[in-house]
């Protein structure tokens, strides 16, 4: 049996995937695109809660993150970007971004989808006693 060869992601395939996955593509669809396999598309998605459906998120205002904002705070925690930058990158106050992340399981933790209110949030589905 040949010995497997390992290789690691960079940060602009990580990025695209993450971004395509935000755009509700399949993983299948992902994996052809950026030429990897289906599971090292699972493995960049998984911890953010996975593909999503644009259909399934809430729309907001413009006052609240939008999904597509969230994705962005989440490329930047894992560029290791401070507040502040992701901030200017994304026309918001530093406090906006550090309240979001904060909120929603800090820079380690942190999921877009489920901050989002999404299918990750394990809300959908969930039946409410009345």
């Amino acid at each position: 049996m040949a010995k497997r060869v390992w290789r690691r992601l960079d940060r602009e395939v990580r990025t695209k995937i993450i971004r395509l996955g935000a755009k509700g593509w399949s993983r299948e669809r992902i994996a052809r695109e950026v030429s990897r396999s289906i599971g090292s598309v699972g493995n960049v998605l998984r911890p953010l809660g996975g593909v999503w459906r644009g259909d399934m998120l809430r729309a907001g205002s413009d006052a609240r993150l939008s999904i597509d904002e969230r994705v962005e705070i989440s490329i930047g925690l894992g560029l290791r970007y401070p507040f502040a930058q992701i901030g200017r990158e994304l026309g918001r106050s530093t406090s906006t971004v550090s309240r979001e992340v904060n909120a929603n399981g800090g820079r380690a933790k942190y999921r877009p989808i489920a901050a989002h209110g999404g299918p990750a949030s394990g809300c959908v589905g969930r039946n409410q006693l009345g």
